[in-house]
């Protein structure tokens, strides 16, 4: 059904030469971090003392937004910037994207929807989870950081279990479909 890796990308065969030392990059507007670790923290900063939003595995993608000295910046479902370690991922530009990558939807139709549905399941669930830890009218601001970052994590095991790349959900195509 939607091929994203072919509309958005040019048919590449493979990363020339290699992955790329992240630490010789710098992060443009289109690229991506790919982790090339399993079980990797996303944290709400640059830092190991910022909280964790969740974790993901070797080959996931993310759109990157910038780099904070040793950690790149990359964006997730609730728009805000989480921050990943340049030592457990590498920079792609979009000419590097091949179609292991899986940067598509489903092929069905069904399992879009499928996944659109649960998408809105998850993001009123971290709304009234966040109500429920700290209810709007103590800390609207507080409230609000919290419920992204129950968007983010719950997002993000939807797409683990389902199989879909989080940057899936970033690319113009699907943006219609799952935003």
């Amino acid at each position: 059904m939607i091929r994203l890796c072919v509309a958005l990308f040019a048919v590449s065969v493979a990363i020339p030469g290699g992955a790329r030392s992240v630490h010789a990059q710098v992060p443009t507007s289109g690229d991506f971090v790919v982790l090339s670790h399993f079980d990797v923290n996303l944290r709400a900063g640059p830092g190991l003392d910022h909280l964790i939003i969740g974790r993901s595995d070797k080959g996931t993608l993310f759109p990157l937004v910038g780099a904070s000295g040793d950690w790149f910046e990359s964006r997730m479902f609730s728009g805000v910037p989480r921050y990943v370690s340049k030592s457990l991922c590498y920079h792609l530009t979009p000419d590097q994207i091949i179609p292991g990558h899986r940067l598509e939807l489903p092929s069905n139709g069904d399992s879009v929807a499928a996944l659109v549905s649960a998408i809105a399941v998850e993001m009123d669930r971290a709304a009234r989870k966040a109500d429920t830890l700290l209810p709007r009218v103590f800390d609207n601001q507080e409230y609000e950081t919290l419920r992204l970052r129950l968007v983010d994590r719950n997002l993000l095991e939807l797409f683990t279990e389902r199989g879909v790349q989080p940057a899936v959900y970033w690319l113009p195509e699907a943006a219609a479909l799952l935003q």
